[in-house]
Formats: C-alpha cells, structure tokens, sequence
C-alpha cells in the first residue's frame, strides 16, 4: 500500500493496487482516502481524535472510475493532462513521438474521457469532491461544496448583485 502527502506527484504505478491519499486542503481534518483498483472502491475514512471507531464512507467505482480518479488523485494539486488520463484507461498507447501521437489520437480520445468524467461524477461528489476542467489542459480535481456551502455562496452572489431596495415606511 502506498501512502503519499498530498505534495508528492509521482506518477501511477500500476504495481500498486491500492493507493491511500491524504489531502488537508480537499478532506475535512482527520480524513484519509483509500482506492483500491482491483476492488473498484474508494474508501473514505474519518477518523477522531477520541478514541471511537474511524467512520467509513464506501464508493463502489467502475474500472475506468477507478484509473480516472487514480491518475486526477496522482496529478493533485496539480491538472492532469488529457493525454495522461488517456494513458491511465489504455496505458499501452503512444508511441515515440508524443506530440504527432496526440495530434492523431485527440479527436478519439476527449470523448472517451469525457465520458469517463462523468461517470466518476457522482463518485467523486459523495467523496466532496468534483473535477474542473481546465479548456486545453486537462482537469483538476476541487474540493465540493457541500450544500450547506452552496447556499451561503448563493445567498452571498444574490445579496452581491442584487440593488438594494428601501421597503415602504409607515
């Protein structure tokens, strides 16, 4: 098993079956994520201070779900390039000119992972999390607002841009 610091950025090794990740910015305090590829679940695991038994949150993936988040959870914090999730569904593909490869291979393949995003879409937002995409690069994985969160942003932007109107006195 591999633990790494959410500052690491090495690549996926396909050795590696299972992956635990550790993120502060992205998880709540005491929060560990564990994917296992050959099971297809992510795990998250909460753990208290106290002494009480860890809470556990179970996210059954599909094996292109599960390659997907691998390769976006190994690219963080940064993007993750489109050729590199191409790579992660069929690691076989390329050749030795990387370049005139993904100029052939680009009009096939942003389908394929488009479709692959949004079947870890849901996945990923029961972890809290979600997948911003970056036009031209690749995509980023994000912390998602919860909804608490997205109500106090969309009272925040309603309060912001909306004029303010004095109600009629007495």
């Amino acid at each position: 098993m591999e633990k790494r610091p959410s500052s690491a950025s090495t690549h996926a090794d396909p050795a590696h079956l299972s992956h635990v990740f550790v993120f502060p910015e992205l998880f709540p305090a005491h929060t560990q994520l564990f994917l296992d590829r050959k099971t297809h679940v992510a795990v998250l695991l909460f753990r208290e201070e106290t002494e009480s038994p860890p809470l556990l949150r179970f996210v059954p993936l599909t094996p292109t779900s599960a390659n997907i988040f691998l390769a976006l959870l190994h690219a963080y914090p940064l993007h993750c390039t489109h050729q590199s999730l191409y790579r992660s569904l069929y690691p076989s593909s390329g050749g030795t000119d990387e370049d005139l490869w993904w100029d052939q291979m680009k009009a096939f393949a942003l389908p394929i992972i488009r479709r692959a995003l949004k079947t870890l879409g849901p996945a990923l937002r029961s972890c809290g999390l979600r997948v911003v995409s970056l036009r031209g690069e690749g995509y980023l994985l994000a912390h998602a607002p919860g909804p608490q969160e997205q109500t106090e942003q969309t009272n925040r932007s309603l309060c912001s841009s909306a004029p303010l109107v004095r109600a009629p006195g007495p």
